[in-house]
Order: C-alpha cells, then sequence, then structure tokens
C-alpha cells in the first residue's frame, strides 16, 4: 500500500506492508535517497510485521516547501506520520541522515520507540569525521549541485562494492537544490555539536535497545557511545560500503530479524 497522508497542507508520502497489527518496524532513508532502497528489508520483514518506509519531507514523492530542513523536523514528520497511520508503537531504523532522524524520534518521542536502529550513522561521532563536512552545504549551492552531490557521495562506495548498485543510488540521488542545501547545513550541525560536545541525540536518554550498524568505516566512537548508552549493541557489516542495506542485504537482514526478537 502506498499513499500519501497531509501534515499542515504539506503531503507525505509513504509505503506500507506486512501486518495490520501488532509494533512495527518503521524505515527511514538518507540524504537525497527515498523510501526505496528498503525495499529489501521490507520484503524480508513483511510476512511477520507490520513495515512502513517514509519519504522525508522534501524527498522521493513528498512535498518539498521552502523552509529549514532540519534533523529534528525530520524526526517530528516521523513521529506524527506514525501516529497519523495508527502506529502507537515502533522500531524505528534508519541509514545515514535517515539513523541521525531516528535517533532524534527516540529522544523526542520516547514513549513511541520500542526498538533503534542505526545503520552506518554519526550519532557520538569521532572528531575526524567533522572536517569533511565543513563547506559541504557550500558544494551544493551552484547550478551543478546535482554533479556536487555525486562527487562528494562517490567517497563513502568501497572498491569491491558492486558497481551496479553504486551506479543505481548515484543515479538516483535527487532532491530540491533548497532541500539538499538545508538538510546538509543542520546535518553539519548536528554532527560537528555531537562530535565536540554533547551529542545532540541525546542517547543517555534512550529508553529502548538500541542497534549500531557500521559499514567499512566506523564513524563513531564507540567507548563514548557505549557509556552513554549501555544497551547499545555494536555490529558491522562485512565487505561493504555505507551503502551496506543495498550491498549486502541478506546480513542486514538477518542483524535486523535478530535484533527484534530482542527488543520485542
Amino acid at each position: 500500500m502506498n499513499r500519501w497522508i497531509v501534515k499542515d497542507g504539506v503531503r507525505l508520502w509513504y509505503e506500507e506492508q506486512g501486518a495490520a497489527e501488532g509494533d512495527a518496524v518503521v524505515f527511514v532513508h538518507g540524504f537525497a535517497c527515498d523510501h526505496s532502497q528498503f525495499t529489501a528489508q521490507m520484503d524480508h520483514l513483511s510476512p511477520h510485521r507490520r513495515v512502513v518506509a517514509v519519504d522525508l519531507r522534501g524527498h522521493g514523492r513528498s512535498d518539498a516547501p521552502t523552509q529549514p530542513y532540519t534533523m529534528e523536523g525530520y524526526a517530528d514528520d516521523v513521529a506524527w506520520m506514525c501516529g497519523a497511520i495508527g502506529i502507537e508503537r515502533a522500531t524505528i531504523v534508519g541509514h545515514s541522515m535517515g539513523g541521525i532522524v531516528a535517533s532524534l524520534v527516540a529522544s523526542r518521542h520516547p514513549d513511541l520507540v520500542v526498538g533503534l536502529v542505526v545503520l552506518d550513522s554519526a550519532i557520538v561521532p569521532i572528531p575526524e569525521l567533522t572536517a569533511g563536512l565543513v563547506g559541504w552545504a557550500d558544494s551544493l549551492r551552484g547550478d551543478d549541485y546535482l554533479d556536487s552531490l555525486r562527487q562528494v557521495n562517490d567517497v563513502y562506495f568501497e572498491p569491491g562494492d558492486d558497481p551496479r548498485v553504486k551506479a543505481d543510488v548515484q543515479g538516483s540521488m535527487y532532491a530540491p537544490q533548497h532541500v539538499l542545501v538545508s538538510s546538509a547545513e543542520h546535518m553539519a550541525d548536528f554532527v560537528i555539536s555531537s562530535a565536540n560536545g554533547e551529542p545532540v541525540a541525546r542517547p543517555d536518554t534512550w529508553r529502548c535497545p538500541v542497534l549500531h550498524v557500521s559499514a567499512a568505516y566506523q564513524m563513531n566512537d564507540v567507548a563514548r557511545f557505549r557509556g552513554l548508552c549501555p544497551q547499545l549493541i555494536v555490529a558491522q557489516t562485512a565487505g561493504a560500503g555505507h551503502y551496506h542495506h543495498l550491498l549486502v542485504p541478506d546480513q542486514i537482514n538477518a542483524m535486523l530479524s535478530r535484533f527484534l526478537q530482542l527488543a520485542h
């Protein structure tokens, strides 16, 4: 089932599969991506669970009004969408920027979140990660912003990654320029602030089980992350870059299934 729901005049798109009852699993995509990146995970879980994948405001089929695109705003949209379609309890799964959004849903809407999964997301980032974010938003302000987007994204692929998956990701990355610039600014602020001070997502306040799955490169200070969030489970995919849910879906699917057994 695919449909729009309307929040304050803005249409937000989602896809839903699976059982109508029970705790749901809600997938949140990354920067300049859309809900379709979670097709393999939706197909894997939907025979036994209610699964929903959203298009964040400004992405995919959702509307893209002229406004700030903050991580907190995205998180509040996800929580609102859950309420609007009758989801009272959910495991929120986010990739990259979507993991940041998911982490803020856990902080801002704790009664909704019964499990949190962040896939290669910078929640308690290592300081080295911040250097690449300085000036990132400015690189998206020119007429060639989509070329700049794909050039920056190229570094997130490993030499052994399937070139067909890489071509599909690079070819499908899109959002209106004002969405990309604003999202990049606010995501960079989140990561830099979290690396240099108290993590913005406040993992010390999370009440739910948490799984973080890194790809080839560990973005987070794991010791600090675990110190703030003792219930944290840390895992890593083998032989895949940043888009590991597309590159090695069987690995991600197995981890999700095991985590959901533990979390529910």
